[in-house]
């Protein structure tokens, strides 16, 4: 089958979503499927896969393109819906979103969380789970852990709510050495720190947390480095991956020498993002 993985947004927000769209390229091509990729544009003899529906619902114009155009696509959804909104934004244009899934041919998403809701909404007919996993393209041949380390702890990403007051305290501890790496920063940056500092680290944002986030577990994991995660909902079993404890237990737990590498590896293999692909389409 021809695929192609539009991916719909701002730059930096592809960029953001970047683990997400080459971890499709690859497990579909292993799939054997032909495929190809954009940014905010469609193929005409393509299955659209669309990365990026929150940005998609905000454009009515866009969408009623797309909507006209009969191309065919399919929907994978990576953020929080809970029946009336995306990741519980106020104001979230939810006709827009009903009118894009109405006309999809698929709905695909790898967390259970978003089963329930879109199936309580009425398209369990298009949906289909599709868990995330391991893929070889996660591995960055740059990121060099035989190295003396120069911090306890990474993070990157987004820093909202309950999450920026953790990373705050990390930072702020005398004992302890934590790098950030945020939205603004140099991409190369992760790949430089991941390098360098023993943990990842999985914060929760608090309140709203609906499910663990797999692309940035399985890009640490599938560079040998060990993560350190708070215990949260986690209905898909990603977390699975990680050194779970409490957040008052961090600065214990991140000092300790000897996290289990060979296991980190043994349950990384376990799940392959191209095992949940193949046969699918």
């Amino acid at each position: 089958m021809n695929i192609n993985i539009a991916n719909i947004g701002p730059k930096e927000w592809v960029d953001h979503k970047s683990d997400v769209s080459l971890g499709l390229l690859s497990a579909l091509r292993a799939a054997r499927h032909n495929v190809t990729m954009s940014t905010n544009y469609f193929e005409k003899k393509s299955l659209n896969i669309i990365l990026g529906s929150d940005f998609l619902s905000g454009e009515p114009n866009f969408l009623q393109m797309l909507i006209k155009s009969k191309y065919d696509y399919a929907v994978h959804e990576i953020e929080a819906f809970d029946g009336s909104t995306l990741n519980q934004r106020p104001n979230f244009p939810l006709s827009n979103y009903q009118a894009l899934l109405q006309h999809a041919k698929y709905i695909f998403t790898p967390f259970q969380y978003n089963v329930e809701a879109l199936k309580e909404s009425g398209w369990a007919e298009k949906l289909q789970y599709v868990r995330w996993g391991y893929y070889p393209e996660l591995r960055d041949d740059r990121i060099n852990r035989n190295v003396s380390f120069t911090h306890d702890g990474l993070f990157f990403g987004l820093t909202k709510g309950a999450r920026a007051e953790k990373l705050n305290a990390l930072q702020a501890n005398k004992n302890l050495k934590i790098a950030f790496v945020g939205r603004q920063d140099p991409i190369l940056m992760k790949t430089y720190f991941m390098a360098h500092c023993r943990w990842g680290l999985y914060l929760s944002f608090g309140e709203g947390h609906r499910f663990a986030n797999p692309f940035r577990l399985y890009t640490l994991a599938a560079n040998d480095m060990p993560i350190l995660s708070e215990p949260g909902p986690d209905r898909d079993g990603y977390l699975t991956l990680c050194e779970v404890a409490p957040f008052n237990d961090f600065e214990e737990k991140l000092r300790e020498l000897g996290p289990d590498l060979k296991g980190l590896r043994d349950r990384l293999m376990e799940r392959r993002l191209a095992d949940s692909w193949t046969g699918l389409l």
